[in-house]
């Protein structure tokens, strides 16, 4: 086990190499960085002042010597500071990750608390009413886009009832003079809307994985036997059944890591909660590469770590499982 972690961890440092090459060379050849969009448009800047501010942002440097000068300074724990912002990258993911953090991790738990059950529900009643419905419900949590479903809550429960607030973290006029209970509570109650979507537009495809699975379990062998042996139905579903079905399910938690730091660009931005999402969105359009490096190397690290929670979580699950 331990060889094979190492050797995991040297390969991604390999990959992570490779990714931020492909990623630099990406953003360099968008057709916008920022020197442009921010000065577009203003009859006041010339061209001189213009090509002065890309040599002082390192926009006139080539791919290849900006990557490199990005990359040493990378080594060295310097990510640059943003180019919206000023502040250093590091400091500015760091106070934005674990908004975004919270936010998808009470989502996730709420995704894993209804659609789990309502999977083994479906596939326990096979062509029935309840497996019709919570069918259409996958489907409609699947095929409805964030925002949509975002713009729709806000209309009904915000505009129209007035029971939530509207867009933001805090209530910016009364947050100061509360309690800290109180202000845990505002947090609550503007993160609600927001939880919401993340936690309907996702149950769908979880649901419908933790079904088919389910369904492949209960036509095993063993599932019969069990049966033949006259166990209850409870017993053979609860305690056979679903543990097998959870092996799958592992290795998708362990690809949900990257997700609950980055964020949910397009929520985030409906909802104004600055969060790593709504941030990184913001610096994509404007150009801003200290940020995107960061941001995506960010995930990219998450990402293999991930996948290396899942592969060490299915061989403690499964014991059939062994790495080398």
């Amino acid at each position: 086990m331990r060889q094979y972690i190492i050797r995991r961890l040297l390969i991604s440092v390999i990959i992570i190499f490779g990714v931020s090459i492909i990623l630099y060379s990406i953003i360099r050849a968008m057709p916008v960085n920022y020197i442009d969009s921010v000065m577009r448009g203003n009859p006041l800047i010339t061209p001189a002042r213009i090509d002065e501010m890309k040599d002082l942002y390192g926009l006139n440097d080539g791919i290849f010597e900006g990557y490199f000068k990005w990359l040493g300074n990378a080594v060295k724990g310097d990510f640059g500071n943003s180019f919206i912002s000023g502040q250093p990258v590091l400091e500015d993911i760091s106070s934005r990750m674990w908004i975004s953090f919270w936010l998808s991790f009470i989502s996730l738990i709420f995704q894993l608390l209804i659609a789990v059950p309502l999977g083994i529900i479906a596939a326990t009643k096979q062509y029935s009413r309840t497996d019709y419905a919570v069918t259409v419900l996958a489907l409609v949590g699947i095929s409805m886009p964030g925002f949509f479903f975002a713009i729709i809550l806000q209309q009904v429960f915000a505009m129209g009832l007035g029971w939530l607030p509207l867009q933001g973290m805090i209530d910016a006029r009364n947050h100061q003079f509360m309690t800290t209970f109180q202000q845990y509570m505002d947090y609550l109650v503007h993160f609600i809307m927001p939880i919401t979507v993340l936690t309907l537009i996702s149950i769908g495809g979880l649901m419908r994985y933790t079904r088919t699975n389910m369904l492949e379990v209960l036509n095993s062998d063993y599932i019969r036997t069990a049966r033949a042996k006259g166990l209850s139905e409870k017993t053979v579903i609860y305690k056979h059944a679903f543990r097998n079905t959870l092996i799958p399910i592992v290795t998708i938690l362990g690809g949900t890591l990257p997700s609950l730091f980055a964020g949910a660009m397009i929520t985030e931005s409906v909802f104004a909660i600055e969060g790593l999402g709504r941030a990184g969105l913001n610096a994509i359009s404007r150009g801003d590469i200290p940020y995107i490096m960061a941001f995506n190397t960010f995930l990219a690290i998450l990402t293999l770590l991930g996948t290396l929670m899942a592969d060490i979580t299915y061989a403690v699950v499964d014991p059939r499982v062994r790495l080398s």
